[in-house]
């Protein structure tokens, strides 16, 4: 995903779901799938591909209405709704990703898919007053079968995912002019864990929500320390150019990475810097005003440099703020991170009413924050799959 498209809109959300209807076009889709799989020769394959594309377009379909039903409900019932839109728009980026074999109609008639691809887990702590307790108690597990590999729709689905990317502004400066230009360059955030390293590891809905960049205002509000610090970063590039013969040649190029990372404690700043000592020792640790720290990177070469370095783990709310993901062993990207958390939050409507009722009728704090993360799921989980489906980092803002 190394696209991005700015789109300035009065209403961001009919904005998305605007251009992920573009794929209910059967030729449109169809195209964008012979493209992907590289099959625009192959005609045999012509009809396999049309009948994927109309799968899409259903999927996207339902997805869109069960968003638009969750928002004429309560909260008694919006978890459920919301996260069969969040099958539904998986369903469409698998059917998109993937080949013939994970056709609906092919998932339906092979006992491997025929589940969730995810296992509940309610602790008794569930009935916890205190907000933090209540969503560690609610977790889930990859299911496994009897081989233990993962089966199910949710392996399919982070398995279809690729790697989110982030913007960095940078300034770009000449030594033989006054003028500069700027533009934005794009950086991936986070990798994505191999399914196999994660397929036994419980996660809880309070872990799983320290990582969304967007609930990080929320839960400092509430006393909940967030998994994120805030921060920012740029970059700087200078041109160095050589009088040779009379001729302006380039010499050489120098690059400075700015890192600014706020709110990070001891504890957190121990973890960064420990992880930057092994995989990127170029980055320095510049300033440290206790708890806000300046990390810095230079580089200076002729020709650029193809081999890939560690770049800071970085993650954008829906406003593009920055926020630096501190320990990446216990993150999962945002698309997974929000299809876990409502798996999880549906399955307690759906099945526990007389936990989840009484809960969310009496505690104040969790019923907001509850609110307020399936107001940012609402608006963001159809962003993250048309980002994946359209390999395009898209900016909605009005």
């Amino acid at each position: 995903m190394i696209n991005f498209r700015d789109i300035t809109t009065e209403n961001p959300t009919e904005e998305i779901w605007k251009y992920l209807r573009y794929f209910l076009d059967i030729n449109y889709t169809s195209n964008k799938i012979s493209r992907l799989h590289n099959t625009e020769k192959d005609r045999t394959s012509k009809n396999d591909i049309k009948k994927q594309a109309q799968q899409i377009g259903y999927c996207i379909r339902q997805a869109e209405e069960y968003f638009q039903a969750s928002s004429n409900v309560s909260l008694v019932t919006r978890p459920l709704l919301l996260y069969y839109g969040a099958v539904s728009l998986s369903e469409a980026l698998i059917l998109l990703k993937n080949d013939g074999n994970y056709s609906i109609d092919k998932q339906r008639n092979s006992n491997m898919y025929k589940k969730h691809g995810l296992d509940k887990k309610f602790e008794s702590t569930i009935l916890d007053p205190n907000t933090d307790a209540f969503f560690q108690s609610i977790s889930c597990k990859v299911s496994l079968n009897e081989r233990d590999k993962p089966v199910g729709h949710f392996a399919n689905f982070y398995q279809s995912l690729e790697p989110e990317f982030f913007q960095v502004p940078v300034t770009q400066l000449y030594s033989n002019k006054t003028a500069h230009i700027s533009y934005i360059m794009p950086m991936p955030s986070s990798e994505y864990i191999p399914l196999e390293l994660i397929k036994k590891v419980k996660f809880n809905t309070s872990s799983l929500m320290k990582n969304l960049p967007d609930m990080y205002s929320a839960l400092s509000e509430f006393g909940i320390k967030p998994n994120l610090c805030k921060g920012s970063v740029k970059v700087e590039t200078k041109l160095v150019y050589k009088n040779m013969n009379g001729k302006e040649n380039h010499d050489k190029t120098i690059e400075k990475h700015d890192f600014f990372i706020d709110g990070i404690i001891d504890q957190q700043k121990e973890i960064l810097l420990g992880r930057l000592q092994k995989l990127n020792k170029s980055i320095k640790l510049e300033n440290d005003f206790n708890f806000n720290i300046h990390l810095q990177m230079q580089k200076e070469y002729t020709q650029p440099d193809t081999n890939k370095i560690y770049y800071p783990d970085i993650v954008e709310d829906i406003f593009g703020k920055k926020f630096y993901i501190i320990d990446s062993s216990i993150y999962l990207a945002e698309a997974t991170t929000f299809y876990m958390i409502l798996f999880c939050l549906g399955m307690l409507c759906r099945y526990y009413p007389d936990k989840w009722v009484a809960r969310i009728n009496k505690d104040v704090m969790t019923t907001e924050i509850i609110n307020f993360l399936l107001n940012i799921f609402y608006r963001k989980f159809p962003n993250l799959i048309l980002d994946q489906m359209t390999n395009t980092k898209n900016y909605f803002h009005v």
